[in-house]
């Protein structure tokens, strides 16, 4: 548990982080915001208010899903998203365990909304409030009438299954949904599905992460004190995780195919191209507070 307690705490702190980023971009004219005066103002711009509020579960439902399929290719999921799989029975505070990369996923895309079409402060405390909180009870252990938690141990427990929540029916549009464990054939041995748990990392682990606090060290400096540079500095900081994790993959001899658990999955083509397109809005945010 304080494994997963560190990890969480990493993810909150990076949370505010952005959402810093976010307010200063609003404050700054660099990012589009409707601020309470404008708000409030007319009919149009309260029912646009109340649309987001109704629509941001749906939102995430869809982004959440083509990223976590996209976190699960074999590269990713070595040295970024295998972190969170060590919770084979996941409790509350496991649910944003998650490596500093993955929070950038989970985090950054979501907020893609308040990036470009201009919405109110709220929105995006909103989705906030949503980021942080929801994963805690998905992966509590406990079901009720809005909840089926169910879903999401199995997920944890056969890997490449159930990768959505319930607000949309994208398990069963993709083939992935799974209600029982009994349905899953490779679930009675897990040795198949994680390999050998360490309690340390390994060599090209370690390589990762630590290129991975240098490109957050850079890239503050380069926005903190930067003077120019920031379109290559946005593409850095959005494309050197993804280059970093397949390259290490190459290196370390993996004895995985770079396309599983999905080599066979016909759907693989459009979860990459989905999961590539999660990242723009990294690149436009850094892009908008680079100098």
């Amino acid at each position: 548990m304080l494994h997963n307690i560190y990890y969480a705490i990493l993810g909150c702190f990076q949370w505010t982080v952005w959402e810093i980023v976010f307010l200063y971009g609003f404050v700054n004219g660099r990012l589009p915001v409707v601020m309470d005066s404008q708000l409030f103002s007319s009919w149009y711009n309260i029912a646009g208010l109340i649309f987001w509020i109704l629509f941001l579960p749906i939102w995430r439902d869809v982004q959440f899903y083509f990223v976590h399929r996209f976190i699960h290719v074999r590269p990713y999921y070595k040295f970024v998203h295998s972190l969170h799989h060590r919770n084979v029975y996941p409790e509350p505070f496991s649910g944003i365990a998650m490596h500093p990369i993955e929070h950038l996923m989970y985090i950054v895309p979501c907020l893609a909304p308040s990036l470009y079409f201009g919405l109110s402060p709220l929105i995006l405390l909103w989705n906030g409030v949503h980021l942080m909180t929801s994963p805690a009870g998905a992966h509590s252990g406990y079901e009720d009438i809005f909840m089926n938690e169910q879903l999401h141990h199995i997920h944890h427990a056969t890997f490449n299954t159930n990768f959505g929540g319930l607000g949309l029916p994208l398990d069963l549009i993709f083939g992935t949904f799974k209600p029982t464990l009994n349905q899953h054939k490779e679930a009675k041995d897990s040795r198949i599905l994680f390999g050998p748990s360490h309690l340390l990392p390994g060599v090209y682990q370690v390589i990762f992460n630590i290129s991975t606090l240098l490109l957050f060290l850079c890239t503050w400096w380069g926005v903190t004190w930067g003077t120019a540079g920031g379109p290559l500095l946005a593409a850095g900081f959005t494309l050197a995780p993804p280059a970093m994790a397949t390259a290490l993959y190459y290196i370390s001899k993996d004895k995985m195919p770079i396309s599983w658990p999905f080599q066979q999955d016909p759907w693989l083509p459009l979860h990459l191209i989905l999961g590539l397109l999660n990242l723009l809005p990294i690149y436009h945010i850094i892009l908008a507070i680079a100098p």
